[in-house]
């Protein structure tokens, strides 16, 4: 870059600063340093305004990664709730029905011990039953017996047979019958 002069006296003093070109050079020189200085200051602020849009870059896409793990650890919390739930719901329907099935069951325990019961009765009345002479006004069997009146056996009437269950035939679709 070129430097001019613009206020050049004819008069000059011999101590002032003008005077002297080693003045010119060491005002040149300073010229230069600060253009350095500016020049370096103008790269270091470049490289910072980078360094800047880079770390903001950087904190977009930290904060957008921090957004979507919140979401997921929100539907995860939410899944986790209504799991639990419905497991709160499951486990009270599943204790209502053993509540249901523990009453059923003392219900038939007590059904049992009363046809337990029944039966030693039966068992202990069916000897004085055998030894007794057969009342012919009951109807539903034929009672052998020997002539000394105890009786050895009752015979059952025969359940009914079932009919035998006619095979079904295939329709014949394709074949074409006549009416008349």
């Amino acid at each position: 870059m070129p430097i001019t002069i613009l206020n050049r006296q004819a008069n000059r003093e011999p101590g002032s600063l003008a005077a002297s070109p080693v003045n010119r050079i060491r005002t040149e020189a300073a010229l230069a340093a600060e253009r350095s200085a500016r020049e370096q200051a103008e790269r270091l602020l470049q490289e910072a305004l980078a360094t800047i849009q880079l770390l903001q870059t950087r904190q977009g896409h930290a904060e957008l990664a921090r957004q979507e793990r919140v979401e997921a650890i929100q539907a995860a919390q939410a899944a986790a709730e209504t799991l639990h739930t419905d497991y709160q719901e499951r486990e009270a329907r599943l204790e209502d029905e053993l509540a249901a099935e523990r009453r059923a069951h003392a219900a038939t325990g007590a059904a049992l011990q009363k046809a337990i019961a029944a039966c030693q009765d039966a068992k202990e009345q069916l000897p004085a039953a055998l030894t007794r002479k057969p009342d012919p006004a009951l109807a539903g069997g034929t009672i052998k017996g020997s002539t000394s009146g105890a009786v050895k056996a009752i015979s059952k009437p025969k359940p009914a047979s079932t009919p035998r269950a006619r095979k079904p035939q295939p329709v014949k679709w394709w074949i074409k019958t006549v009416k008349g």
